[in-house]
């Protein structure tokens, strides 16, 4: 397996990437600190897009309980930020490794019985697909008419179907609790590929539905597989 590695400083350069016709179609994995990275099983060329680089605050809303923030920031330094405000994301502390990218994009879950699970907190993702385009899913209002509830899709894809380029998280206030009226604790769930691609009640044909999603999504197959199934 031969791996290039390229290193974008910013958005732009991520989707300049995949709209350079002299990249080729090696296999695309996106990568912050490795902290949760899954290396595919192929032989084809892999290239990985060190998103380290690529960390910015976009914006931050203390009164409206958000930030939005590029992929590769530190999940340690945007605690530091958070906690100057008195604000709070509930899978930080100041030991936490990774990126905001990785933690939304390996579906996180947190807590001593799984009722934290980071699609309940991502308001809005920003992902690059692979033929260069930049799509911007969800809105940054928590109560919103935006259509379907698409930044779901994508926490727990594992990068199989784009590139998480930013992310809008919902926050709270430091002593308050995460719990309000509208934000109860939930089981944990798998991502939605993998809820789907499970179902087995007759004539449901998960797997056929989400390899459908991945077809769509990412038809040339420059992401990597949705893990042990053959797409």
């Amino acid at each position: 397996m031969v791996v290039n590695l390229v290193s974008p400083r910013s958005e732009a350069e991520v989707a300049d990437f995949f709209k350079n016709p002299e990249r080729g179609e090696s296999l695309v994995v996106a990568r912050g600190t490795n902290s949760r990275f899954l290396a595919p099983h192929t032989d084809r060329p892999v290239t990985v897009l060190n998103m380290q680089n690529v960390a910015r605050v976009e914006r931050l809303e203390p009164a409206d309980y958000y930030i939005t923030c590029q992929a590769g920031m530190r999940l340690a330094q945007l605690h530091y930020i958070l906690h100057e405000m008195n604000l709070h994301f509930p899978f930080l502390n100041g030991e936490s490794s990774g990126t905001v990218g990785g933690m939304v994009a390996s579906g996180q879950i947190s807590g001593s019985n799984g009722s934290f699970n980071i699609s309940r907190w991502v308001l809005a993702l920003k992902v690059t697909m692979a033929d260069g385009n930049v799509i911007s899913t969800g809105a940054v209002t928590y109560k919103s008419v935006a259509g379907y509830d698409l930044p779901k899709l994508f926490c727990g894809s594992f990068g199989t179907l784009g590139v998480i380029t930013s992310a809008s998280l919902r926050l709270y206030p430091i002593g308050s609790g995460p719990f309000g009226k509208d934000m109860l604790p939930v089981s944990p769930r798998l991502p939605i590929l993998t809820e789907i691609g499970k179902v087995q009640a007759p004539k449901n044909r998960g797997n056929e539905i989400a390899l459908r999603i991945k077809k769509a999504l990412d038809p040339r197959g420059l992401f990597p597989a949705i893990s042990g199934w053959n797409a």
